[in-house]
């Protein structure tokens, strides 16, 4: 946590992942489908960061680069 202190573009980065994340898992619909094709393509689940785990906050830029290509898909219709 201290390191994001530092580093605005690390923060600010973690922070567009962890809204990007939050938006999906309140929308329903969104979310139901983006965990089918997850699932088909045989990835996880996007991770939502804890403020204070660095594991966290990296399975959550994992998640949403490994979903990339679905997110986008899903976004663009």
């Amino acid at each position: 946590k201290d390191l994001l202190e530092h580093l605005s573009w690390l923060r600010s980065l973690r922070d567009g992942c962890k809204e990007l994340v939050v938006f999906f898992k309140r929308n329903h619909k969104l979310w139901f489908l983006l965990r089918r094709k997850v699932k088909e393509k045989k990835l996880r689940a996007l991770v939502l960061t804890g403020d204070t785990r660095w594991g966290s906050a990296l399975a959550c830029l994992a998640s949403v680069l490994a979903a990339e290509s679905i997110l986008f898909t899903i976004v663009s219709g």
